[in-house]
């Protein structure tokens, strides 16, 4: 049916108009008019996968990336910055709102540059002989072949397709997983995520990637691992939290962006005021802890 597109939602998908019931359209702008495919229910209407874009709005944008569409990472490439901006900050605006908070200040959204995501999980999946190693589809468990991606450090991407033919030579058919990788100060650092053991083979041929790849280091954990089995550890990977080192643990949270993370930081150290006493409750690997230390405060940090 064809319909056209009123409000973006919380997820970025379009909503029209079906005979009274909502219509939920991915990768549609408002003032779009779209041919759509009931797909089934949603909620409160319908969700319809996207057929044309009869009339598209005056401002859409070409997407950044070629999986756009395909891979279900992002949702709004083709919608301008400045208009992206304002959509993310009414989401606050309304659920703040919501809560009796209309009068709380809510400052533009902070937008950081293509390219400077440090850190990614990405998904792998070995179908016989071949292993696919990317991002899983929209609201799907397929996994869409990652060739690039503009949010990431460049060096996640190129380890692909090497970190891609090292595990199809160590995992057994049918192997499923994650693979997270973080770019620390020392270089790559990789957790691989899956059920299947490591023999003393798959041991010797992961190190040798490691080398190859020059990776600071390279872990493995089953469901069975109460912490991860290291493989590889050629040198700290370690990143500077308020100006000290901190290696992470395998897999540990770190924000997306160290850009990011600063501008988190920074903020939380003008909020506390010069405090002398701080605790840092959640603390992680001490993304707040070692800023509000630097400062001046007394930091009891809790994890």
């Amino acid at each position: 049916m064809e319909a056209d597109i009123q409000t973006l939602g919380g997820r970025g998908d379009g909503i029209g108009d079906a005979g009274g019931q909502r219509l939920y359209v991915p990768f549609t702008l408002p003032g779009e008019r779209v041919l759509a495919r009931i797909e089934g229910r949603r909620g409160d209407g319908l969700a319809g996968g996207l057929v044309e874009v009869v009339r598209p709005a005056p401002d859409r944008v070409p997407p950044l990336c070629r999986h756009f569409g395909d891979c279900g990472g992002c949702a709004l490439q083709h919608m301008p910055a400045d208009a992206y901006g304002r959509w993310k900050r009414e989401l606050l605006v309304a659920a703040l709102a919501r809560r009796g908070l209309e009068a709380v200040p809510v400052a533009p959204l902070l937008r950081l540059p293509p390219g400077s995501r440090r850190r990614a999980a990405f998904t792998f999946a070995r179908r016989g002989g071949r292993l696919v190693l990317g991002f899983n589809a929209r609201a799907s468990h397929r996994v869409v072949a990652l060739a690039e991606c503009p949010l990431l450090r460049p060096a996640l991407v190129a380890l692909l397709p090497a970190l891609g033919e090292a595990l199809a030579a160590v995992l057994p058919p049918s192997a499923s997983g994650d693979a997270v990788v973080t770019a620390t100060e020392a270089g790559l650092d990789v957790l691989v995520e899956t059920a299947a053991p490591l023999d003393l083979f798959g041991r010797e041929r992961l190190a040798a990637f490691a080398e190859a790849a020059d990776l600071a280091r390279l872990s493995w954990r089953t469901p069975t691992d109460a912490i991860p089995d290291p493989v590889a550890r050629r040198r700290p990977p370690v990143v500077s939290l308020g100006g000290v080192s901190v290696e992470p643990p395998p897999g540990a949270f770190l924000q997306p962006s160290a850009e990011g993370e600063g501008a988190i930081a920074d903020l939380v150290v003008e909020a506390a005021g010069g405090a002398a006493r701080v605790a840092d409750l959640y603390a992680g690997c001490g993304s707040f802890t070692f800023p509000l230390a630097a400062a001046g405060a007394r930091v009891h940090a809790v994890e």
